[in-house]
């Protein structure tokens, strides 16, 4: 049994991609929109992480933070980013 599709459109969307990579500006290192948006949609997993936290010292509680950031070379040749 064979099945075969098409797909249409799909230049339409790479563009649609491409522009809005423009304007968030990733690849240029200038933007304003994904750093605060990815900070901001961090902040509903990091209240979560404080409620789940232990409470022997408190310490891990009140260490938890955001950190929202381009990464930096040294970031990039760490062993935990792929």
């Amino acid at each position: 049994m064979q099945a075969s599709f098409k797909i249409v459109g799909l230049k339409d969307v790479l563009a649609a991609f491409d522009d809005l990579a423009e304007q968030i500006g990733d690849k240029k290192a200038t933007s304003k929109i994904l750093v605060p948006a990815v900070r901001e949609a961090m902040k509903p997993v990091l209240t979560e992480a404080v409620a789940r936290a232990p409470v022997n010292t408190g310490g891990l509680r009140l260490s938890l933070q955001i950190e929202a950031r381009r990464p930096l070379r040294r970031d990039r040749r760490s062993k935990y980013i792929t």
